[in-house]
């Protein structure tokens, strides 16, 4: 009798350590296929928000364009501060010599003043040049306004 008491001890301590590792198992793999399925979810992320604001890079964009993409930026900024989504802040920037040089906000978006600066006006009867950087991870956080002289 004490040996069949052990016995059924024996079996019950097996039956419990095969549903913890499978409970394991299952776990990882559902957080296992999230965490694959977030990652290419983020890559298509960019994909979308980089397809936004690139129709408006060029050398040749006039100026109701610039003014459309101030405006495109403007709603970008707004929803990723709502959201402090830091990663997904645009600036956009008066580059007159078309070097790349960021001394002259086009827009300010660190403030709450979102009002067009300095030599940042837009004529419509003028012709931007329009550049794009990308950050670390591959989205536009950059954007360099040149007028085409």
């Amino acid at each position: 009798m004490e040996n069949a008491s052990k016995a059924l001890i024996i079996a019950g301590s097996i039956l419990i350590a095969l549903i913890v590792i499978s409970l394991g198992v299952l776990i990882f793999n559902k957080f296992g296929g999230t965490a694959r399925q977030m990652a290419n979810m983020d890559k298509e992320e960019i994909l979308i928000f980089n397809a936004e604001l690139t129709p408006y890079r060029g050398e040749h964009i006039s100026g109701s364009q610039v003014k459309s993409l101030i405006q495109l930026v403007r709603s970008i900024d707004q929803t990723a501060k709502t959201t402090n989504d830091f990663e997904r802040r645009v600036s956009i920037y008066d580059d007159p010599s078309g070097s790349g040089s960021t001394s002259k906000p086009f827009v300010k978006f660190e403030t709450n003043d979102t009002d067009i600066t300095g030599t940042g006006t837009v004529q419509l009867n003028k012709y931007f040049t329009v550049k794009m950087n990308f950050n670390s991870i591959g989205l536009i956080d950059k954007i360099f306004v040149t007028e085409n002289k």
